[in-house]
């Protein structure tokens, strides 16, 4: 038993290794989606592919950093976490911030020097143009966008007033 135990040693620290390896490539995200709405996570990264769960704004999850690109271009992120019944969960990437959401009611102006996009997404296609001073309310905001009643608009453009 005495000559196997140096092998048990190296096989024990290399699974650590690759345990903590596996750890460092996983990272925190955040769903911003409408206040009681949700995301739906799919067991492929398609909206073709069958419902696996859903996720509410503000929830957290974490990703493996693994993405795909489904046939409509739309960018997909694999999640790790939280479980789901499948053996794959996958969330359309737009939907997914660095910083936590903050779920508010406040309002926000527009303060750009030229015009500024209203988005279906974060990032996502531009549903209309607005002007510097355009007041909108906002229902949920990450670091970088903000949820308004009429779409997404970057956090950076806007004045945010607390009611």
């Amino acid at each position: 038993m005495r000559k196997f135990a140096p092998i048990l040693l190296v096989l024990m620290l290399f699974l650590c290794i690759l345990r903590t390896e596996a750890l460092a490539d996983s990272e925190s995200k955040y769903v911003l989606c409408k206040p009681n709405d949700y995301v739906n996570v799919r067991e492929h990264p398609s909206t073709k592919s069958n419902k696996a769960g859903y996720l509410e704004c503000g929830d957290r999850i974490t990703t493996d950093g693994v993405t795909k690109k489904d046939t409509q271009g739309r960018l997909w992120t694999h999640i790790t976490s939280p479980s789901f019944e499948s053996a794959d969960a996958w969330v359309c990437s737009m939907y997914l911030q660095d910083s936590q959401i903050e779920i508010e009611k406040c309002t926000g102006y527009v303060v750009a020097k030229g015009r500024t996009a209203i988005r279906r997404a974060p990032g996502g296609k531009c549903i209309k143009w607005v002007k510097n001073g355009a007041e909108f309310s906002i229902l949920a905001m990450s670091s970088e966008w903000a949820l308004t009643t009429v779409g997404y608009v970057r956090r950076d453009l806007l004045d945010i007033f607390y009611d």
